[in-house]
């Protein structure tokens, strides 16, 4: 796992989300959380899983090197074939910040376990937490404390 610099991440913490259920879509986070519509998608997802917290992750761009879209496609359809063996309910996301915008997956899990080992297995040094109307950043490796935005 390559060391996220000061840099990239702070324009994550920076991060607007959006996630999408059928032709509805909810934007959750403008560098912040929006906890009205959080709490809105909430009730729209619970039809489908009921259970918190709530991760939002891609597979694009690995370790924060860009790569093609393609690649980038192909990795993000391995992540939710992963996500489809383990039984888990999924909404397409997107998440942007000034100099990047990316395809991410949106979903209830029971704990970091999973989430922590999908991180690892597709390169990715961070990724979104939302539980009790609170969004965090989260470092997979640990060696910065979760960031709450």
């Amino acid at each position: 796992m390559v060391e996220v610099s000061d840099e990239i991440w702070e324009l994550w913490s920076e991060v607007s989300l959006e996630v999408f259920i059928g032709r509805d879509s909810y934007l959750l986070c403008d560098g912040k959380l929006l906890a009205d519509s959080y709490r809105k998608f909430v009730e729209t997802a619970s039809v489908y899983a009921s259970e918190l917290p709530f991760f939002i992750l891609t597979a694009w761009n690995p370790n924060a090197q860009r790569l093609s879209s393609r690649t980038n496609h192909a990795r993000q359809a391995r992540l939710l074939l992963e996500l489809s063996n383990q039984k888990v309910k999924f909404w397409p996301s997107r998440g942007w910040s000034s100099g990047w915008s990316e395809s991410g997956t949106a979903f209830f899990a029971k704990g970091f376990d999973l989430v922590d080992r999908l991180a690892r297995d597709f390169g990715q040094a961070g990724y979104y937490y939302i539980f009790d109307d609170h969004l965090w950043l989260v470092d997979v490796s640990r060696s910065r404390p979760a960031l709450a935005l």
